[in-house]
């Protein structure tokens, strides 16, 4: 018997931008699709009135209503996933009195690394990003690390329920026709936090060129526009990297572009995560077959990987990935590997099950 889920969603920022700036929109477009496998009825709720434009994926249509209309009209709603926006307790208790509904809290993002920096930041996030006791917490496996301080937060049991990834958002695999006799590279860190930000590969990119300064022909940090404006950056770090020198010209700064916007050929990405070792840009880089040199534990099998904070361990890493030349059969690898995070995986779709009927019963 499938059951009616709704899926909490923004509606106030552009959604082209916000399926390109983050995975969360990215990943709740498979959440939905995989609870539709899963042979339920799905629909994104949002704080506004829904438009046809706003939820039309690749031509599909996704059903949305608004989160009020669950009390105001006595939806019927069995699990209502608070992922996109967080929904406040006096709403939870309506939503819970009118349809019955078990709230599920989803947390996708690194929260317990992020609230620490909050404690020192001048920046402030929003107010409602935490509400406890909803009827139980997911996160994903990367997260699981702070599943102690999630259940204290929250006050509620915590679940780790699969990452999930489809390659429904970037183009096809590169052919080995289409490598180029020396690669770039890119490091497209978002650089707005010590999760994931270009200060490690920089210094790798350093190493890799004092190593060989002609393995490779450029080196663009995308989102790092900024820097140049950072006196502690020029004063401190900048100026101790050749490679980031003006008249050097093998360093550059470019403000944000999208995975394709930057590969139109497979070029080598170079990153860097705390605390993220699961995340969408490396799997769009293994797909297409992009050499991805990274520092992920949990992807160590594909790619070219290099331990923690190593810059040395890392621009070795970075010279195999300059020097690979078989692109195809490393997309087949790393096809099958990927498999492993998809909607259509049996294995996937039986740990979601189980823990639907875990909060259902409950």
């Amino acid at each position: 018997m499938g059951f009616n889920i709704g899926i909490t969603f923004r509606d106030d920022v552009d959604q082209h931008y916000a399926i390109f700036s983050n995975g969360i929109s990215q990943n709740l477009k498979f959440l939905y699709d995989l609870f539709e496998l899963l042979g339920h009825r799905v629909w994104f709720l949002t704080g506004g009135e829904p438009n046809d434009a706003m939820f039309n994926f690749h031509g599909k249509k996704y059903r949305a209503k608004t989160t009020a209309s669950l009390y105001e009209k006595k939806t019927s709603m069995d699990l209502v996933f608070e992922a996109g926006v967080t929904i406040d307790k006096p709403v939870r208790e309506l939503i819970k009195n009118k349809t019955n509904a078990k709230i599920v809290s989803l947390r996708l993002g690194c929260s317990l690394i992020i609230d620490m920096e909050q404690l020192f930041l001048n920046t402030t996030l929003q107010p409602g990003l935490h509400i406890s006791q909803p009827d139980v917490l997911w996160t994903t496996p990367h997260l699981a690390f702070g599943k102690s301080y999630f259940a204290t937060l929250y006050d509620t049991e915590v679940k780790v329920c699969p990452y999930i990834w489809e390659p429904d958002f970037i183009g096809q695999p590169f052919k080995n026709s289409e490598r180029p006799s020396c690669k770039d590279i890119y490091v497209m860190e978002p650089n707005i936090s010590v999760l994931k930000n270009a200060l490690i590969p920089m210094s790798i990119i350093e190493q890799t060129f004092r190593n060989d300064a002609d393995s490779f022909g450029r080196a663009t940090i995308v989102n790092g526009a900024e820097f140049h404006a950072d006196p502690y950056f020029l004063d401190n770090i900048a100026v101790n990297l050749k490679s980031s020198w003006a008249e050097t010209k093998k360093m550059y700064f470019s403000t944000r572009c999208t995975f394709d916007e930057a590969f139109q050929r497979p070029d080598v990405l170079l990153g860097h995560q705390w605390g993220c070792e699961l995340n969408y840009l490396y799997c769009e880089a293994l797909y297409r077959g992009v050499p991805l040199v990274h520092n992920s534990e949990m992807m160590k099998e594909v790619g070219y990987y290099y331990p923690e904070f190593e810059v040395g361990l890392g621009a070795g890493a970075c010279s195999e990935a300059l020097a690979a030349t078989d692109i195809e059969s490393e997309v087949e690898k790393n096809h099958k590997w990927l498999h492993r995070f998809s909607i259509h995986n049996k294995s996937v779709q039986n740990t979601y099950r189980e823990l639907i009927a875990q909060v259902i019963n409950s």
